[in-house]
């Protein structure tokens, strides 16, 4: 492996890991604070965005790691590159629903 794959390797896995931390500590800090945001009462609309985008960051978090596992995998593989087709699909479901679950943490702030 050349310089420049390696340093596309290493992005690519530093990318996914940001996003597992950052989908990882919204989730934590939504639970941690969801009384003050809310004031206690919670409207069943907010409650299910809230409980949605949980659920869209725990995919992120899931697919994170498969993009990891993906990573280490194609690095294993003498003649494959980081953008082989599962790494892709991975990567993209990750940051996909990391986004959309960014959205409804954004509508839940509105709502509450």
């Amino acid at each position: 492996m050349d310089d420049r794959e390696k340093l596309a390797f290493e992005s690519a896995r530093d990318t996914a890991k940001q996003f597992i931390v950052l989908a990882s500590g919204i989730t934590a800090l939504m639970i941690t604070f969801a009384k003050d945001f809310s004031g206690g009462s919670v409207s069943d609309c907010a409650q299910s965005l809230a409980l949605t985008s949980w659920g869209l960051y725990l995919f992120s978090v899931m697919f994170g790691l498969a993009t990891l596992v993906s990573l280490t995998g194609t690095v294993s593989v003498q003649g494959t590159s980081i953008y082989d087709t599962k790494v892709r699909v991975f990567a993209a479901i990750q940051i996909t629903s990391f986004f959309f679950g960014l959205c409804l943490t954004v509508g839940y702030g509105v709502a509450a």
